[in-house]
């Protein structure tokens, strides 16, 4: 059968038997650890997309999850829940930084099989928002003192220039501030990181961060309720005047 968009390729089904001399006498014993394949042929690709597991003596079967992250079951029943334990943290350092040319390219390389989100952050380049060019991050140590959905206050040391994610998505609302209540705040720039999420250069040493939800829609829907509120005021009031 043919691929979706076009793309040439055939599926199978393939039933491979365990030798029995290689399983153990007592069914209980039987447990699968994991499971690994082993491309032959270099002028192929293989694209395995499901695996069912069964033991045809004691009837039993399973169905692992086909997956390069490292999925745990938690639950198993009418449904089943995986934990996936490699999903990093809302906010977490990256050692490197890498700039490209537009979206499509950013796509390419997040669904490359060698891409490593914890490791480095892929960033577009624009001129709405600029953003570091391909370079080096120290690693910085984080501390978070508070993690509100619109509020996030944090400390963390570095030795040089870091870099860090934050796992929301990128929003012109979010404001950074570092070291706030100091004589020498200053706010810093958010930009858009692997694709949707949010990317903030720290600079060096040991500093407070504050990350706030302030998007300019609020503010004007504030004064526009307050304009509103002081016309109605008026207009219960002046006609009290008149009488």
């Amino acid at each position: 059968v043919r691929w979706p968009h076009d793309a040439p390729g055939q599926d199978a089904i393939a039933e491979l038997a365990i030798p029995v001399d290689r399983l153990p006498a007592h069914l209980a014993d039987r447990r699968l650890k994991d499971v690994r394949f082993r491309l032959i042929r270099e002028d192929v690709s293989l694209f395995i997309r499901g695996i069912a597991v069964f033991d045809r003596e004691s009837g039993a079967h399973a169905t692992p999850i086909v997956t390069r992250n490292p999925w745990q079951r938690i639950h198993s029943g009418d449904v089943k829940i995986y934990r996936n334990s490699a999903v990093p943290p809302r906010i977490f350092t990256v050692d490197q930084t890498q700039t490209v040319a537009d979206l499509d390219e950013a796509v390419a390389v997040i669904k490359a099989p060698d891409f490593q989100p914890k490791h480095t952050a892929i960033l577009v380049r624009t001129d709405a928002v600029p953003a570091p060019q391909n370079s080096v991050h120290a690693s910085a140590r984080l501390q978070i003192l508070e993690q509100r959905p619109e509020r996030i206050r944090l400390h963390y040391s570095a030795d040089s220039d870091a870099m860090i994610i934050i796992s929301n998505a990128w929003h012109p609302g979010w404001r950074a501030l570092l070291d706030p209540g100091a004589d020498d705040a200053r706010p810093l720039r958010i930009f858009p990181a692997d694709i949707f999420l949010s990317g903030l250069l720290l600079p060096a040493g040991d500093h407070d961060l504050l990350l706030s939800f302030q998007p300019r829609s609020l503010n004007l829907g504030l004064i526009i309720s307050l304009l509103s509120l002081a016309g109605l005021g008026l207009l219960w009031v002046l006609p009290a005047r008149k009488d």
